[in-house]
């Protein structure tokens, strides 16, 4: 799972770039929970399988809510396309993880007797 947050891109976030170099997770302590809730970020949680889209200009951060693999990419194509090829993407390296499950401690196979 991971947190998700977002500014649009005409709407610099609250202690930004003042905060830059103290990190996200400070960030989430010390000045999000001092912020008006019209400053506040869009928020979301990111569940196993979800393919999430970001706007093109949009600030963003996320905060890893237990172990967690993903993958993006950065496209100058219509979005229906780029969404597109970010599943493909997605199901080829989720078919190779289960895969190599037995390896990362994943599910194991059924012992035949």
């Amino acid at each position: 799972k991971k947190h998700w947050m977002f500014y649009n891109a005409s709407k610099t976030p609250a202690g930004y770039p003042a905060q830059r170099g103290a990190g996200h997770h400070s960030w989430l302590e010390e000045v999000l929970p001092t912020l008006e809730p019209k400053d506040r970020p869009l928020q979301c949680i990111q569940m196993p399988g979800d393919v999430l889209y970001v706007p093109e200009g949009y600030y963003h951060a996320t905060y890893s809510l237990g172990e967690t693999v993903s993958m993006s990419a950065q496209s100058k194509v219509p979005a229906s396309q780029g969404a597109a090829m970010l599943q493909r993407s997605y199901n080829m390296l989720k078919w190779e993880l289960e895969m190599e499950a037995p390896l990362c401690g994943g599910r194991q196979e059924e012992d035949e007797d």
